[in-house]
Order: C-alpha cells, then sequence, then structure tokens
C-alpha cells in the first residue's frame, strides 16, 4: 500500500514514524509525505525509508493522511490533491472539520475517514476515535486499524460523539499533566528534587490507569481500596473533595466538549 502524509507535525508525523519504525508496517507500505517543512522531513527520514511526494504520484496513492490545521485543508487539497479518485482513502485529523464538510471539499463520492488521535500517539500510547462516511468498507477499516494499531490504541465512534471523545482522550492529557505538576510541587516542596517527583508521580498514574484498564474496575472502588481507615490518602482525598476538585474536573471536561462542539458548527 502507498501511504501518503499531507503534513507531518506531531500527530502525523508520529503515526508515520511508527510505520517507519514496524518492519512489518515497513516491508507492507511505502511511505510518502510532502516536504512542506525540509526539517521535519529530514527529522522524519532518519527513522526508515521516507520518500517525497510530488503531486504527479496522487494517482497512485492508496491512503492519504490529512495532518493540517482545519483552516488548512482546502489549501492542501489545491495544492497536492487535487487528482483524487474515488477509491483513494482520505484520513482527516483536522479538529471540528466534520464529514459533510470533508465531502464538500472532496467530493461525496470520496471514502473519508475522521480521525481523532491525542498527544500520547508520540510514545506510541495513543487513543485515536475514528469515524468512516459512508463509502468506507469493513476491510479498508481493517487496514486503516492496523496502521493506527502501531502507535495508538482505536475506537470506532459514531460523529456525534466526537466532541465528548475530545473531552475524554484528547484534552484530558494535559489535565494529567497538570495534575502531575501540582503533584510534584508537593513533593519538592518536601525535599524531593523535580525529578524523583515527576518520576514517582508519573509511574503512579502510569500504574494507576493500567490497573482500571486490566481490572475493569471502578475507579471508585480501587480509590477505596487505597483509602485505609485514619490513614494518609483518605485525608487526602478528603481534601480533594473539600476543594471541589470533583466538580473542577467535571467543569472543565465539560467545557472542552462544549468549546469542540461549538467549533464543529462553523
Amino acid at each position: 500500500m502507498n501511504i501518503l502524509f499531507v503534513g507531518i507535525g506531531n500527530m502525523g508525523g508520529s503515526i508515520a514514524k511508527a510505520l517507519l519504525t514496524s518492519k512489518d508496517a515497513a516491508d507492507k507500505n511505502t511511505i510518502y509525505a510532502t516536504k512542506n517543512s525540509e526539517e521535519s522531513f529530514n527529522r522524519l527520514k532518519e527513522f526508515g525509508k521516507l520518500n517525497a511526494f510530488s503531486k504527479e504520484l496522487i494517482s497512485k496513492m492508496d491512503m492519504i493522511f490529512l495532518g493540517v490545521k482545519p483552516y488548512q485543508i482546502e489549501i492542501a487539497v489545491e495544492e497536492h490533491l487535487k487528482e483524487l479518485n474515488k477509491n483513494q482513502i482520505i484520513v482527516s485529523m483536522a479538529a471540528g472539520v466534520t464529514i459533510e464538510k470533508l465531502e464538500t471539499i472532496l467530493g461525496k463520492e470520496k471514502k473519508i475517514v475522521r480521525i481523532m488521535p491525542n498527544l500520547p500517539i508520540v510514545v506510541g500510547e495513543g487513543m485515536t476515535s475514528i469515524t468512516p462516511n459512508k463509502n468506507i468498507n469493513e476491510e479498508e477499516l481493517k487496514e486503516l486499524e492496523n496502521i493506527l494499531s502501531k502507535s495508538s490504541k482505536c475506537a470506532r465512534i459514531p460523529e456525534d460523539k466526537i466532541d465528548a471523545f475530545i473531552g475524554m482522550a484528547g484534552s484530558s492529557p494535559a489535565f494529567v499533566y497538570l495534575f502531575l505538576e501540582a503533584i510534584s510541587d508537593a513533593g519538592v516542596k518536601y525535599g524531593l528534587t523535580r525529578e524523583e517527583s515527576y518520576y514517582f508521580a508519573s509511574q503512579a498514574f502510569l500504574g494507576a490507569s493500567k490497573m482500571v484498564l486490566e481490572t475493569k474496575k471502578n475507579p471508585g472502588s480501587l480509590k477505596d481500596a487505597v483509602c485505609s481507615p485514619k490513614g494518609t490518602t483518605i485525608v487526602g482525598v478528603c481534601t480533594l473533595e473539600e476543594e471541589g476538585f470533583r466538580n473542577a474536573v467535571i467543569k472543565a471536561t465539560s467545557n472542552t466538549i462544549e468549546k469542540s462542539m461549538e467549533l464543529s458548527k462553523k
């Protein structure tokens, strides 16, 4: 399969890097990228056989990842993707750009998929939503999932759930980083180095998340398991409740989702 990346920033570049560094994916696919940034292209090329794309090659591309900003999509299509055919799969990562908008730009007969990866895709631990239009078949979706699985877990969701997904997976890493930074400040206050604080807390967060995923237990029950009667943890949990932690998280996530809904309507 010939795979083209139009835009190789954090998200597009991370998916491309995962393909270039995966032996089975690299053997099975030929990877192309646009050279909008010589520096980004050369940096990515260090990870494997990356080919420079030129628009006369467009008919040979099987899957095309659009990794540009929402306002750049029409420019990117005009510059690189004017001669698309109905068998090519176009995968858009642009936040707020709906399937309907993409079909208006690219054509209703085109095979179009919206995906929303999150930042941890950079380290191969991403969470990505997949939302296809009606022209994509099951075999094509499985091929896309296989490609994305090199850097991310995937979930197929209807388009009306994308905004909620952004709150749960797209923006939430920033909330985790903020929480991690605050906990680390407390560690430094009581004598730990910054590096020790980050390491201890990061591993604790990683382990806690893994427990939820692997045990499939309610996070509340796992929280209760850490809280011994009259112990240290329950004091901290009560303090967070008194300070409005739970409500602040719900409100921040809700505002994030509503902002995403607002962007989708523009």
